[in-house]
């Protein structure tokens, strides 16, 4: 997996997460202490990341299949929505 991959798999969970969470504890914590960015990580930290939220295995029996990008699609669509409401929001 190269590491663009990595990036979008990582900011596509972390966005799902976000949007689904009821409790925003881990908000909290990334708004009062900083978050550096996935493109700041050493590829070793992006492998270890994806490992943690158990991104990093593909079954090779679906690896061909379409379903797992046509998500990474969608979460890429609610990221430019969200930026879009954020900017909506703001020339109000």
């Amino acid at each position: 997996m190269s590491r663009e991959e990595m990036i979008r798999r990582l900011v596509a969970f972390s966005v799902q997460t976000a949007r689904q969470e009821s409790q925003a504890y881990w908000l909290h914590e990334l708004f009062e202490k900083g978050f550096v960015g996935y493109r700041n990580f050493s590829d070793g930290k992006l492998k270890r990341e994806l490992q943690l939220r158990g991104l990093d295995e593909i079954d090779d029996a679906y690896a061909d299949d379409e379903p797992e990008e046509l998500v990474l699609e969608d979460l890429d669509d609610s990221i430019s929505s969200l930026a879009n409401q954020r900017t909506d929001g703001m020339n109000t």
